[in-house]
């Protein structure tokens, strides 16, 4: 795999900032700023090993290179440190797995049939309390889904907001969408 491809299905910019690298961003290096410029093109966020030689200035040099994009964590690191290098990595590696399991949405078991599963649709939707019930009506959205495909419902957009629904029995309804349908 090319070092890209690796970029494009990484959740992660991963940047080992030491003085060389950024020497080979105020150089132009084709290669490192291609990396750079994919990943903010991406929208990558960026995990900083920061070297610990750097001055302050170089740090702050080096991170104006990534002010487009979303830095989510730094750790620092002596080269010359075998110890010092596990840390910064035990702690990037703890601080990844932290984020990573406060992005995962909480599971809720949700036991309910297609009528249900539209009733409380519409009573989420219409809520107050929506942003809170995110994650239960993600499910809800995922469960009519593989309802209406059990049920052979074929859904074709409409002119003027409207939308229609076809079963294999051929009964058809044709209706508004729903605000989280459009």
């Amino acid at each position: 795999m090319r070092e890209l491809d690796v970029l494009v299905v990484s959740d992660v910019f991963l940047v080992l900032a030491t003085r060389n690298y950024l020497q080979d961003l105020k150089k132009g290096d084709t290669r490192i700023v291609g990396q750079v410029e994919v990943a903010k093109k991406l929208g990558k966020p960026v995990f900083l090993l920061i070297d610990t030689r750097l001055t302050p200035d170089e740090e702050k040099e080096l991170k104006t290179y990534f002010e487009q994009n979303k830095v989510i964590g730094e750790a620092r690191f002596n080269p010359n440190d075998q110890q010092s290098m596990e840390t910064a990595v035990a702690n990037m590696v703890r601080i990844l797995k932290e984020r990573k399991r406060l992005s995962e949405p909480p599971k809720y078991p949700i036991y309910v049939n297609a009528f249900e599963a539209g009733v409380l649709t519409t009573v989420i939707s219409m809520s107050d309390k929506k942003e809170s019930l995110k994650f239960v009506f993600d499910q809800l959205l995922k469960m009519q889904k593989k309802f209406r495909e059990e049920a052979g419902v074929k859904v074709t957009e409409l002119a003027n907001g409207l939308v229609k629904l076809e079963d294999k029995d051929g009964n058809v309804i044709i209706r508004n969408k729903y605000e989280w349908e459009k």
